[in-house]
């Protein structure tokens, strides 16, 4: 009976990482297409998404949080509110004609709600794993880019033949089978009985006690400027380079598919590398990445730079997973995670947006590729100085795996 639990667990996670990804792809992945279609400027477009990732900075801790202290409240139950509110939010915005500045205040708002469940669905991979559910977090997640993936030139071409306000009926669409799953799901059992956990430590504790920690979510928000600028502008080097709106599905279906293979392999990466060696090298692979785009002379070595998202992106978010539930007490892992998604997702994406916009309409696309790779520089070099143990984590895993062992017996 617990394996028939385990292994429906197992499923009912893919199909989260799954439908979460590809309605992300409808409200983030095509932000700017979007955004411009209702008459943004780039500097707009950046003010709401980089103005949703700066709130993101206090809202995905704060909710971390509450999760982690009321009563009764799990993280199933913070995902399904999140749902409901971003999905009434974005058919609002699709459907009702609004002012300028009343566009980037919606967007805002939905757009730092919706980056809030990263981390929480995350969370609750993690609380999986550890209580020896047969959950492959790797494997769920690398499905979650493979639907982004082909989401991503599915929504390119609906909005080449139709336009794009069709992104806000696909997005409900997908949000009503997301929200099915998420039903569908058990509750971890440690989201839902508080009282008998020990409180978590704040966020400066938690970064003043591991320097590891600290330096990675130092050299990664800077790595994450250069890589949301890349993602959200996306749309703009594609034009530059003389694709069109198709084109740039294919764009974001190369560079969510390419990281498929990295998270694929990744359990057994990090049972022969540790996690911190891994995070040092996919930080080289955020300079090549931006590098090899500013160099493009066309279209197909374009595509090239955006497939490296494999070897930076691709490694680092699974492995930066692993690296938290190895370094941190169980107490702290949802702040842990929420800490790492904070800084990069939050002060990273903010950062690289509003100055993404900025830049791009006062000095031009290929002067703003060239300080992005100038920042990741920066980054790569702060996340060489995190010293590397031999051991690895492989003490963690292992005793994951012996918990599940036991457990099935």
């Amino acid at each position: 009976m617990r394996r028939i639990k385990s292994v429906q667990v197992r499923h009912q996670y893919t199909l989260l990482q799954c439908f979460y990804w590809v309605s992300s792809c409808a409200i983030m992945g095509f932000a700017t297409v979007f955004l411009q279609y209702r008459g943004l400027s780039n500097t707009l477009v950046g003010m709401s998404i980089g103005g949703a990732a700066f709130i993101s900075i206090w809202m995905q801790p704060f909710l971390a949080g509450v999760v982690e202290k009321v009563r009764g409240l799990s993280l199933k139950k913070m995902i399904l509110l999140i749902i409901l509110a971003v999905t009434a939010g974005y058919l609002f915005l699709g459907l009702v004609p609004l002012p300028k500045m009343a566009i980037v205040g919606v967007y805002l708002v939905l757009n730092t709600l919706y980056n809030s469940i990263t981390p929480l669905i995350t969370a609750m991979g993690m609380e999986y794993m550890n209580q020896g559910y047969e959950v492959n977090f790797c494997i769920s997640r690398g499905l979650g880019s493979v639907s982004y993936a082909v989401s991503a030139v599915v929504l390119g071409q609906l909005v080449e033949h139709f336009f794009p306000g069709i992104l806000t009926f696909a997005f409900a669409g997908m949000e009503i089978l997301l929200f099915t799953v998420v039903v569908s799901m058990q509750e971890p059992e440690s989201s839902v009985v508080k009282e008998e956990q020990e409180p978590s430590s704040s966020v400066i504790e938690i970064l003043k006690g591991n320097r590891p920690l600290l330096l990675f979510v130092a050299g990664f928000g800077i790595c994450y400027m250069t890589s949301s600028i890349l993602g959200t502008y996306m749309i703009n080097i594609v034009r530059e380079l003389g694709g069109t709106d198709g084109t740039f599905g294919i764009a974001a279906f190369f560079c969510a598919a390419s990281e498929m293979p990295a998270m694929f392999l990744c359990n057994y990466l990090i049972r022969k590398v540790s996690c911190k060696k891994l995070l040092k090298l996919s930080s080289v692979f955020f300079v090549l990445r931006p590098l090899v785009i500013f160099l493009a002379p066309n279209l197909a070595v374009a595509f090239l730079g955006f497939a490296l998202q494999s070897l930076s992106f691709g490694i680092f978010t699974p492995v930066s997973v692993f690296f938290i539930n190895q370094e941190l007490k169980e107490k702290d892992r949802v702040v842990g995670q929420t800490i790492f998604g904070m800084v990069t997702v939050g002060v990273g994406s903010c950062v690289g947006n509003l100055a993404g916009g900025f830049l791009m309409d006062r000095i031009g696309l290929k002067t703003t590729l060239g300080l992005c790779v100038i920042l990741a520089a920066v980054g790569f070099l702060i996340t060489q100085r995190v010293r590397v143990e031999e051991t690895g984590p492989r003490r963690r895993i292992l005793q994951i795996e012996s918990s599940r062992a036991e457990k099935k017996e």
